[in-house]
């Protein structure tokens, strides 16, 4: 993900799901001044749901390519390597998000 404008959180129902709240910051990171949930419209137009960072199944089934690869090629291991190179992935989604949160 590229740097983005972190949010505060606030009262935002939003925040346990939006990426600009979750993110682990990277270095120096900006942040709104106050949180841009509009409480009438029930919505934010910053909002960036972290679901965003579920791997697609192109990006699981290119890695368990590198996974079979790496094993030496294998016959019947498709299954395998397709679940490890997804635990993978989400691994590292799940790296970029903070977990302590209130």
């Amino acid at each position: 993900m590229p740097d983005v404008t972190m949010c505060p959180g606030g009262a935002c129902p939003l925040r346990q799901r939006c990426y600009r709240y979750r993110a682990v910051p990277d270095g120096r990171q900006d942040a709104f001044g106050a949180v841009p949930f509009d409480e009438e419209a029930g919505a934010c137009e910053l909002f960036w749901d972290v679901a965003r960072l579920a791997p697609s199944d192109e990006a699981i089934r290119t890695r368990a390519y590198y996974l079979w690869l790496a094993a030496g090629r294998p016959h019947g291991a498709a299954e395998t390597h397709w679940y490890a190179a997804r635990a993978q992935l989400v691994a590292a989604a799940a790296a970029l998000l903070r977990d302590d949160l209130p």
